[in-house]
């Protein structure tokens, strides 16, 4: 994969601030806004409206992470960073038979979209 272009920074060659601003700014202008940082979300905001919310993609997140959770699914490797995916993992975590506690934390500048990650 091109650095830069790769969904978890966490592969990249040189975990330096650079680096990590580059390839967060590369997703960016490929029209993703979404980039894991190992199991941490990292969101940009568009400050426009994306079709990245629709019933379809909620669904598609739902259904493969049910899928995974039964050790089947695409194995294709990781799912396209999302907050859908945070919260399904989330949420299976927190029902399986260990009931693990769960915590989510959003945090950003005053405009940084919080509120629309939490919806």
């Amino acid at each position: 994969r091109a650095e830069g272009r790769d969904n978890d920074l966490i592969t990249l060659p040189h975990l330096h601030e650079p680096a990590i601003l580059h390839a967060v700014s590369d997703r960016f202008f490929h029209g993703k806004i979404y980039t894991w940082t190992g199991p941490v979300l990292i969101a940009v905001n568009p400050f426009e409206r994306l079709p990245l919310y629709t019933d379809e993609i909620r669904e598609f997140y739902r259904s493969e992470g049910l899928f995974r959770s039964q050790g089947m699914g695409n194995s294709k490797g990781d799912l396209e960073p999302h907050v859908f995916a945070v919260a399904d993992r989330s949420y299976r975590q927190m029902m399986a038979e260990g009931r693990k506690s769960q915590s989510i934390l959003i945090s950003g500048e005053s405009g940084a979209g919080k509120t629309e990650s939490t919806k």
